[in-house]
């Protein structure tokens, strides 16, 4: 890691830190310094949406919550690169691919997430990205559940990746905790 690289250079802590947010209890509202509406998302009521996709929609949850993901993946992308232009007066582009995935790791790891690693050693030579998902909220929250419970967090990867890249990709999950797994895996590669 050189010490010239722009991540290093930034007060992440200070990006990610809980005391800067705006509240405003009268209109029952909370902002980030970078401005963007923030939300406390009780694992209730990831349990009562899963709960009531899947009863109106069968297995098709899976699909629902992969589109949910990937249209709030758009919305992170957008956000992310807005508040590093805002709070440090930095683009994407001006920093490595390197310092914007260990972005996004301290980004689902300082939502509550759980904690992902991203591993591209193989990007180049196989064409896709492994990543590695401990903690995994969904696993905790849809402990009934015996399948892959992570469509929502495939669908964010999708368009995280999508963006970084300008490319048309896709995440799958092929490892799930749910599933009696270490911990949850996914890979992300061209949609073909």
């Amino acid at each position: 890691e050189t010490e010239n690289s722009v991540l290093n250079q930034l007060d992440l802590d200070r990006f990610f830190e809980l005391n800067d947010q705006a509240y405003d209890l009268e209109a029952g509202t909370a902002y980030n310094q970078g401005k963007t509406r923030i939300i406390y998302l009780p694992e209730d009521a990831i349990s009562g949406i899963h709960a009531s996709l899947k009863e109106e929609t069968g297995p098709a949850w899976k699909i629902i919550l992969k589109n949910c993901g990937m249209i709030w993946g758009k919305k992170v992308a957008a956000n992310l690169a807005r508040e590093l232009q805002l709070i440090f007066s930095v683009t994407q582009g001006d920093i490595t691919a390197k310092e914007c995935l260990e972005l996004l790791e301290r980004y689902f790891a300082e939502h509550g997430w759980g904690k992902v690693t991203f591993d591209v050693s193989k990007a180049f030579s196989h064409g896709f990205i492994h990543v590695k998902f401990d903690n995994s909220i969904f696993v905790s929250v849809l402990s009934d559940e015996n399948d892959f419970v992570d469509p929502m967090i495939a669908g964010i990867l999708t368009s995280l990746f999508a963006d970084l890249s300008g490319k048309d990709l896709d995440a799958i999950e092929i490892a799930c905790a749910a599933r009696g797994a270490p911990f949850c895996e996914f890979v992300v590669s061209s949609a073909e």
